[in-house]
């Protein structure tokens, strides 16, 4: 689970998914989907304006040699984008939790993981490059999420991007219920 501060923001719908389907209750499964998403969404633009802010003012925090700082500035940029990005898809793992479809989990997980080791046992050598890691560690990452939000596309019974359907007062329970996990 993604966690701000420690807070598992994930842990509440990994629990009402399962209550939702067993009640057949689609309005409030599209809620949790839905605010989920919307979260996460909002959590990555946070991510993205941070890596713009520090992408600026690398070079004030660390001292970094100016030969260097453009390598840094780029696999600062990579790291960023490919954690925006996938902090935006976090939802999905979690929804996939509350399927009980472990093994989509699972499959998510290793295929990525897999095709990193590939890639950094075949590229490394041959660039011995900071950004060729980040690369290849930022998009299978990424690659992972998308597997999950690709499986949850195909399991859910309702259209999960409506955001009409989040709701504020399950937004609040979300937190608190991380809070206390």
């Amino acid at each position: 689970d993604w966690s701000v501060t420690g807070v598992q923001t994930c842990a509440l719908p990994i629990c009402l998914v399962p209550i939702c389907l067993v009640q057949k209750d689609l309005t409030r499964l599209r809620a949790v989907t839905a605010t989920t998403t919307l979260f996460f969404t909002a959590a990555a633009f946070t991510c993205a304006g941070l890596t713009v802010f520090a992408y600026y003012h690398l070079s004030e925090w660390f001292a970094i040699p100016l030969p260097l700082l453009s390598t840094s500035r780029t696999a600062l940029a990579v790291v960023g984008t490919c954690l925006s990005i996938s902090v935006m898809l976090q939802s999905f793992p979690a929804i996939l939790s509350g399927y009980q479809r472990y093994d989509l989990l699972a499959l998510s997980r290793v295929v990525p993981l897999v095709i990193r080791a590939v890639l950094l046992i075949v590229i490394l050598p041959r660039t011995k490059s900071l950004i060729t890691v980040a690369l290849c560690v930022g998009i299978t990452e990424v690659g992972t999420n998308l597997f999950c939000f690709c499986f949850t596309r195909r399991l859910l019974p309702v259209p999960m991007f409506q955001i009409s359907s989040a709701n504020w007062d399950l937004f609040r329970e979300m937190l608190a219920y991380g809070v206390n996990t």
